[in-house]
């Protein structure tokens, strides 16, 4: 499965159907729907965008996907494994598939009225197609981020960090509760008490989660000083999960850095009177966060970006890499469709080509990844890196000189 090609939601649905059928689902250990996916989304690792384990079921060429491509399938396994606890169903059949996709279409559908990005949505309801292909496009269109080409490129790569709480918002809204409705609110507080503790102690890591927040929703770096302050009084009577929320990121954002300051304990603690929340749900804030932390800390992209460029360097060339990868057989063949270029390979492997040489490889090269629209942003000055990445996915036959394979064949 290619979370990132057409027709994956089926296939997606596929892995969760044999999963369950032959493991049965987990067994529902705490009292409301809304309480399991807020635990949900910390376990898995949505809320952070680094996912520690598939919700459900596992697929094979996990290994060929990129960050986004797990995020996108967690957040789809979520949004099953959230509407069958509230089923509270112990198996599934097509009805119930069936039933949940309509579940999750009507949603988004009430989730985007309203939205000042309702145009993106508009032509996804216009359409006569499946319930499967609406479904498929709407979390394809939920997951990906609206600051593709921003101006600190590797902001935008990614995808749109705040879906995750699409599935607390679909838990609520199972149970008769509307929180999405806020979630502009939500989203724009949850980057100012982030901004609010990078300020209290100038942590790095705090502002680096703030930056990475601000792009998964087309906040330029301007709109982020406009947002600094929060009124707590809206949320008053809102959902304790909603509440939690806030709270959550603040949390994340001043244990981000294992380091856990007097002032930062003391904004914490006056972000949870405002917010009025207790003790007991402070402490399971701190729990969640510190756990996910211990366990994955060191692996959060948009962190780690932050600490120089070679960081960004290599996530470039793992990215890349991921789409060679998934796309091996289509390049492997443009490459042997041309002899000039094959031969061209084969002689870099022992020897150094000419600039002239290099000129023809690194057109033709550019030429082939133009047929693969993922790849196409990487024809930019400088892209001359991808030739190694090819080298390492080519079978041997391409990379033997043809008198060093005729021989192989007489013995």
């Amino acid at each position: 499965m290619d979370p990132s090609a057409k027709n994956w939601l089926p296939l997606c649905i596929d892995g969760i159907t044999e999963n369950v059928q032959a493991h049965g689902l987990p067994i529902p250990i705490h009292k409301t729907t809304a309480d399991f996916a807020h635990c949900h989304i910390h376990t898995t690792g949505l809320f952070y965008g680094k996912i520690t384990e598939e919700s459900i079921a596992e697929y094979r060429k996990k290994e060929t996907w990129s960050i986004s491509d797990s995020f996108k399938i967690t957040l789809t396994q979520s949004l099953f494994l959230t509407f069958f606890r509230w089923k509270q169903t112990t198996t599934i059949n097509t009805e119930i598939i069936t039933d949940c996709l309509q579940h999750i279409h009507d949603f988004y559908m009430l989730f985007t009225l309203g939205d000042n990005d309702n145009k993106r949505y508009r032509s996804i309801f216009s359409k006569d197609d499946s319930l499967n292909e609406l479904v498929e496009q709407l979390i394809n269109q939920r997951t990906s981020n609206p600051t593709l080409l921003h101006k600190t490129f590797w902001k935008g790569v990614k995808f749109n960090l705040f879906a995750s709480l699409d599935v607390l918002y679909f838990a609520l809204w199972l149970d008769g509760i509307y929180g999405y409705d806020k979630r502009k609110d939500i989203e724009k507080d949850c980057i100012s008490l982030v901004l609010q503790a990078a300020s209290i102690t100038q942590d790095k890591n705090a502002k680096a989660i703030a930056t990475y927040l601000s792009a998964a929703v087309g906040l330029e770096e301007q709109d982020e000083n406009e947002c600094q302050s929060v009124n707590f009084d809206k949320y008053t009577n809102d959902n304790i999960h909603i509440r939690r929320i806030l709270y959550d990121y603040a949390t994340f954002a001043c244990f981000s850095d294992n380091n856990v300051q007097v002032n930062e304990v003391l904004f914490l603690v006056d972000v949870a009177k405002k917010l009025n929340l207790t003790e007991d749900d402070t402490q399971l804030s701190h729990i969640y966060v510190e756990n996910y932390l211990r366990l994955e800390g060191n692996k959060l992209f948009y962190i780690h970006y932050s600490e120089g460029l070679d960081k960004i360097r290599q996530a470039l060339f793992d990215r890349t890499q991921n789409i060679i990868q998934k796309n091996k057989q289509k390049i492997t063949t443009e490459i042997l469709e041309s002899k000039e270029l094959v031969e061209l390979i084969r002689k870099s492997i022992n020897e150094d080509l000419s600039t002239s040489e290099k000129d023809k490889v690194r057109e033709q090269i550019f030429d082939l990844l133009k047929t693969i629209p993922s790849l196409a942003i990487f024809m930019i000055p400088g892209g001359a890196f991808i030739l190694p990445i090819i080298l390492k996915i080519l079978p041997e036959e391409v990379l033997m000189p043809s008198s060093f394979i005729n021989k192989k064949k007489e013995q």
